[in-house]
């Protein structure tokens, strides 16, 4: 479709709920999946234009109204949603976003800790009001990322050609693998939480919205933390969220534990760089800066 075509499609679509918006008013992005567009009242309409889309929306839609009734957490709410459940909108949470942004925000210590101390408020929130009976029947009990280790092993020969770092690399995840999950450490968690998923103010840093719910699982809470491991010896956004979530959820958080799941994700990113030359940004990161990410994750 052209994006014309598409803009003209999400207007249908949104006059089927009573949203009068025209076809050029609607700034329209579109994946094979969706098409999306930031109305002009500021909320964002998603129409799902695929088989996967219409799962994802569905699922999304029903995990936020689970989050709206259990906790006061930050994020988007439903508006609106179509008859045939194609069609939602969302409230746009307001703040700033971006992961270069925050990630550049959060290059400061202190302002690290800040934002790792909200960070650890919002997961020790999302992880006890949830229970088992609102989501575990219908959301995966295992997270998306990291891949399989037969997925693993068959891209990074044509990454890198260092055998060494390959066969650390597939330890990690056959250990990752075999690990077990205390029962008492399943919760929902959100499964992608960092800086690229988040809205924060300016000034004060505090976390006024959580997004991109679609990696939502019933799992070991400690996958929440992953993200949160940063370069260097110094760790201030992990440690920060660490020391507010443990004395509000009682649990302890194993660092270890987290750094694995950490080299386990940067493991799969680099795998993930197949057909990609080495100087393209991929997810954000080079070769090299992938190549860095996984050789510190992994001595670490």
């Amino acid at each position: 479709m052209t994006a014309n075509a598409d803009a003209e499609l999400l207007s249908e679509s949104l006059a089927s709920t009573g949203i009068l918006v025209a076809a050029c008013d609607l700034p329209v992005e579109a994946s094979a999946d969706f098409i999306r567009a930031r109305l002009p009242d500021g909320r964002v309409g998603w129409l799902a234009v695929s088989p996967a889309g219409r799962m994802r929306l569905a699922t999304e839609g029903r995990l936020l109204r689970v989050l709206a009734r259990r906790t006061d957490l930050p994020v988007p709410r439903l508006a609106a949603v179509s008859a045939n459940g194609d069609l939602q909108v969302r409230t746009l949470l307001e703040g700033v976003a971006g992961a270069d942004a925050l990630t550049a925000i959060i290059c400061d210590p202190a302002r690290a800790a800040r934002i790792g101390t909200e960070l650890g408020l919002v997961l020790a929130q999302l992880h006890t009001r949830v229970i088992a009976a609102d989501v575990a029947n219908w959301l995966p009990h295992s997270p998306e990322w990291p891949e399989s280790g037969e997925w693993i092993g068959r891209r990074l020969p044509e990454v890198t050609d260092d055998a060494s770092l390959r066969a650390d690399c597939m330890a990690l995840i056959a250990r990752v693998a075999a690990m077990k999950v205390d029962p008492a450490d399943r919760v929902l968690v959100h499964g992608d939480l960092g800086v690229h998923n988040i809205v924060a103010d300016a000034s004060s840093l505090r976390v006024t919205g959580v997004f991109d719910w679609e990696a939502a699982c019933w799992a070991d809470r400690h996958i929440d933390f992953r993200y949160f491991v940063t370069a260097g010896s110094s760790q201030p956004l992990l440690d920060a969220a660490i020391a507010a979530y443990e004395p509000v959820t009682g649990r302890k958080i194993s660092r270890a534990r987290v750094r694995e799941y950490n080299a386990a994700i940067a493991v799969t990113y680099l795998a993930f760089r197949v057909g990609v030359s080495a100087a393209q940004r991929w997810c954000g990161r080079t070769l090299a800066q992938d190549l860095a990410w996984t050789r510190e994750a992994l001595a670490a």
